[in-house]
This record gives structure tokens, C-alpha cells and sequence, in this order.
């Protein structure tokens, strides 16, 4: 039988552009269609939707949070594997941009069906962006 520590989960975060975060962790919190879910190593094999919310990584006494835009995680005994469109560190959010984006999504005037749905998205994903922000900050820079 293999050896376990409180480190034996592999953790890695992905996105288009590059790899984001790659440690062992001790858990992973999942923001999924119908909540949260946690991940340990030994979890399960899972293939799951990520919704835009927030991402807890556990390495210690203090959790680390992330804000993902969805995207889907796979989990496969000690690993789990996150692919984002973008993942931001809650200590990087800024409330102003957020709103600008907001702001200039406001704007766009979509020629057909495709573009409204798209657009819709990231409105959704920029009103997650502030929803994590408004949790998370205690300044309201």
C-alpha cells in the first residue's frame, strides 16, 4: 500500500495561455453546477463542468483561492487536473476593471444569436468576477 502524506495530491491549474499552478496540495474545492465539491487524494475518478466561481487549493493553514472563469477538471487518484479559460488569484481581482468590463460588455450590440449567447457568457462570467471580489475584498478600491 502506498504511503500518504497531507501533501499527496497533485494540483495542476491550466489555461490556453500557460500552466498556472502546479504543487501538492491537500485539497482541492471545486466550484461545480450544483456546488462545491471536495477533492482528496484517492477521490474517485471524475470528469466534472466548472462553473465561474471560486477555486480553494489547501496547502496548509491558510487555503489559497482562485478565481476560475469555469472550465472542466478531471480527477484521477492522487491528481486533479483544472483547464480554465482564465484563472485569476483573488488578491489580483480589481473591482474597477471588473466593472469596466461590465461596462464595455454593456455596450456590444450583438448581430446575431451566436454573438448574444457569447456575449451572455461573459457577462456571467465578469458578474461571477465581481461576486467573488465582493466576498473576498475588504477594500472597495
Amino acid at each position: 500500500m502506498e504511503e500518504t502524506s497531507n501533501f499527496n495530491l497533485q494540483c495542476n491549474i491550466v489555461t490556453p495561455e500557460k500552466q498556472v499552478f502546479d504543487s501538492r496540495v491537500e485539497m482541492v474545492v471545486l466550484n461545480v453546477h450544483d456546488g462545491q465539491i471536495g477533492i482528496l487524494p484517492q477521490h474517485s475518478p471524475l470528469l466534472c463542468k466548472l462553473f465561474p466561481g471560486i477555486l480553494k487549493i489547501f496547502t496548509g493553514s491558510d487555503p489559497e483561492y482562485f478565481f476560475v472563469a469555469g472550465g472542466f477538471a478531471e480527477v484521477l487518484n492522487y491528481s486533479v487536473t483544472v483547464l480554465t479559460p482564465e484563472v485569476i488569484p483573488i488578491d489580483h481581482l480589481d473591482k474597477i476593471n471588473i466593472e469596466d468590463e461590465l461596462s464595455r460588455l454593456a455596450k456590444v450590440e450583438p448581430q446575431d444569436e451566436a454573438e448574444r449567447a457569447l456575449n451572455r457568457k461573459f457577462v456571467s462570467i465578469a458578474e461571477a468576477k465581481l461576486n467573488t471580489f465582493t466576498l473576498f475584498k475588504t477594500d472597495s478600491r
